[in-house]
């Protein structure tokens, strides 16, 4: 049997490869099972029989099942690459947006607060309002003073702290005249006492309405409505608007009606009879609102206060 296996062996490798001598025998393979520590509870205890390998060594691996094993997928890096790409994209085009809205901020001046959403997040931009300018204390610019200081701690909310420093940072800003010593006293008192007068911010606009508004404004108003120095004559529409407005504001005028009537009686002559004589759309004897919009978009309204005088009747 030996013999006829060596002739075939041979028979089937001629002309291709050169004779070899046919291996035969036991051969024997043997795979080394790497694992945890022999005191393990969790590992399995194989002996080692080759006879090339030690008598005491041990080879302990826990069991494993083929489920247990993960195998990796694979990864497609084109995608990979593809996605970063896009998201640089998307970075670089929001912050190119922010850097347009800024340039066009920055024109326009001052502006409400934006929230412009960044790479990063949502970004506030902050305000920029115009301080008050300085005041002097003459009595006819007080009223705008103070409500330009309104205004900016309005819009600044939160540079003020308190009261304290509202009052303090708008005496700042009286330094001449009648205000500027005004003010003077006011920081010599809290010298001396340790603090100043004032109570609050409400305060501060009290005391500042009596020495620096108009004496009396509203019983001057009351009485400019009961005479004829507030008619409109040859103004514009708009400019004699803005006087009622005042008026009615500083009179405390409140009753519709009555608004109305005063407003009617100082109108030019011309223009309160063809509002008067509106065949449709009068508006209501109790809409001033109303009255003054028809006022200002009339058509004989727009020729008054121009170089047309055949419009113009006292």
């Amino acid at each position: 049997m030996r013999s006829l296996r060596s002739l075939i062996a041979v028979a089937l490798t001629v002309g291709k490869d050169p004779p070899r001598e046919p291996i035969f025998g036991h051969v024997t393979h043997h795979i080394g099972c790497f694992g945890l520590p022999s005191d393990s509870s969790t590992s399995a205890h194989v002996s080692a029989k080759h006879p090339l390998s030690s008598a005491n060594s041990d080879y302990h691996s826990p069991p494993m099942l083929p489920s247990d094993m993960v195998h990796d997928g694979p990864v497609n890096v084109g995608h990979l690459i593809a996605l970063e790409s896009t998201v640089d994209g998307l970075r670089s085009q929001n912050e190119a947006t922010l850097a347009v809205l800024q340039d066009i901020l920055s024109r326009l001046g001052p502006a409400p607060a934006l929230n412009v959403h960044t790479s990063a997040g949502w970004k506030k931009i902050p305000l920029k309002p115009s301080p008050p300018l300085d005041f002097d204390g003459e009595r006819s610019a007080g009223k705008a003073f103070l409500m330009s200081c309104r205004t900016y701690i309005w819009l600044r909310s939160e540079a003020f702290d308190d009261d304290l420093v509202k009052v303090i940072w708008a005496m700042s800003y009286m330094n001449a005249g009648r205000a500027g010593r005004w003010a003077a006293r006011k920081f010599e008192t809290e010298a001396h006492k340790g603090r100043l007068r004032f109570l609050d911010w409400l305060d501060f606009e009290e005391e500042f309405k009596k020495d620096f508004l108009p004496l009396n404004a509203e019983a001057a108003a009351v009485n400019a409505l009961e005479m004829t120095d507030y008619f409109q004559g040859d103004r514009t529409a708009d400019a004699y608007l803005d006087q009622f407005r005042d008026l009615i504001c500083d009179a405390k005028y409140s009753d519709p009606k009555t608004i109305v009537v005063k407003f009617r009686r100082g109108l030019n002559h011309r223009i309160s009879m063809a509002l008067a004589g509106m065949p449709i759309g009068r508006p209501s004897d109790r809409d001033p609102e109303a009255w003054f919009r028809c006022h200002a978009h009339s058509p004989i309204s727009q020729k008054i206060g121009s170089n047309d005088l055949d419009y113009i009747h006292k």
